[in-house]
């Protein structure tokens, strides 16, 4: 199940195979750009305390950061725009119609068991949810990546004890959280997601079935239906969030405790003159860079698992053979009387279609109307509701 999945998802690259390597070879190139631009400014920095300064070598090194920093916003757009409006452009129609002609394949229930509303949900939730995953990648998941490898390097040159604590420290964060995540969080979300496939399946032939259920006094049900799906949803979403939150919280104790010690060290080596005042501030920069880095790439990596569960759950319900399980019928209870029109007149202009028009109708009786199409006939259904 799960490799038929991963080639589900990949098949879904196949008209945008070669822009999305561009898109992502780009993305990377702008965050090493983005790197060496922060490695000169550090060297800018220590500069005034090297043998023969000389001014000349401070322009030169300035136009140099500038060409790198051109680079990099070049690259940047070159990435954006490819995954913003080529990608989009083949992809999601390309999509569309592999989806849709899954359709014919498989056979859907009627409409009380909300499957024509779960199956339109799914064929969007898929092309939307291809499009969030092009994002996370490249403007989050890589950005972030390279971005918290920069701060690491420059670590690395101010002192090897911290670069190592830090790579230590923040390495540990990511890997706990990502386990914590897939065994503690990603399952509520999973659950949290199938209740709110349920509930817009619902919600969709609620809408497109509304006639039908007024005639069945079946709308309060719907409703008492819809308000129940969306309560599960958000009890295992609210589950999920409380989890990330408790373990963000003692993540975040551990990274004050370790920053408070590697200051003190740090203030011991500015004191003792082996660390210049530029790579204090720095290494402080840094560590409150890494902080922030940690926490949007673990938060990238948990965005692009929702986004995996929810095309998951998408890819079972459209793919998966004896998928129509759990029909709620028991949830929607539809209940009959008679119908009855008691002098009734309906015209057009000056001319009656029907006057003083008297009709009961028993319950389970079955009748016939007949008339000229587009007449009288549908005028007395309309008058029903």
């Amino acid at each position: 199940m799960k490799k038929d999945f991963k080639k589900f998802v990949i098949s879904l690259y196949k008209p945008v195979k070669n822009l999305t390597i561009i898109m992502i070879i780009s993305m990377i190139i702008s965050q090493i750009l983005d790197l060496v631009k922060q490695y000169i400014i550090k060297g800018i920095i220590d500069m005034p305390s090297m043998e023969n300064f000389q001014i000349s070598d401070l322009y030169r090194i300035s136009f140099i950061l500038l060409a790198v920093i051109a680079l990099e916003i070049i690259f940047f757009y070159i990435s954006n725009i490819i995954r913003t409006i080529y990608i989009v452009k083949k992809q999601t129609p390309y999509i569309s119609e592999k989806l849709f002609n899954n359709l014919n394949k498989k056979t859907y229930s009627f409409f009380t068991d909300n499957y024509t509303g779960k199956i339109a949900t799914a064929v969007n939730e898929i092309n939307n949810e291809i499009t969030h995953l092009n994002t996370e990648l490249t403007t989050k998941f890589i950005s972030v990546l390279t971005s918290m490898i920069s701060s690491l390097v420059v670590l690395y040159t101010v002192n090897i004890n911290i670069f190592i604590t830090a790579t230590i420290l923040f390495a540990g964060i990511i890997i706990f959280r990502i386990i914590y995540f897939s065994r503690k969080y990603l399952p509520d979300i999973k659950l949290s997601e199938e209740y709110n496939r349920e509930f817009n399946g619902v919600l969709n032939d609620a809408i497109l079935n509304f006639t039908s259920l007024k005639l069945y006094n079946a709308v309060k049900n719907f409703s008492k239906n819809l308000k129940s799906k969306k309560q599960e949803a958000n009890i295992y979403r609210n589950r999920a969030s409380i989890k990330e939150f408790s373990f963000g919280a003692i993540s975040n104790v551990v990274y004050f405790i370790t920053l408070s010690i590697l200051i003190i060290y740090s203030i011991r080596l500015f004191e003792n003159n082996i660390m210049t005042l530029g790579n204090f501030i720095f290494f402080i920069n840094c560590m409150i860079s890494l902080k922030n880095q940690t926490t949007s790439f673990t938060w990238s990596y948990i965005h692009i698992g929702e986004i995996m569960v929810k095309i998951q759950n998408s890819y079972e319900l459209l793919y998966t053979k004896n998928n129509i399980k759990d029909d709620n019928k028991n949830s929607i209870q539809i209940s009959t009387g008679e119908i009855e029109f008691k002098n009734i007149f309906f015209r057009y202009n000056k001319n009656y279609i029907f006057k003083d028009f008297n009709l009961t109708i028993k319950d389970k009786q079955k009748i016939g109307i007949i008339g000229i199409s587009r007449k009288w006939e549908n005028n007395i259904s309309k008058f029903t509701f």
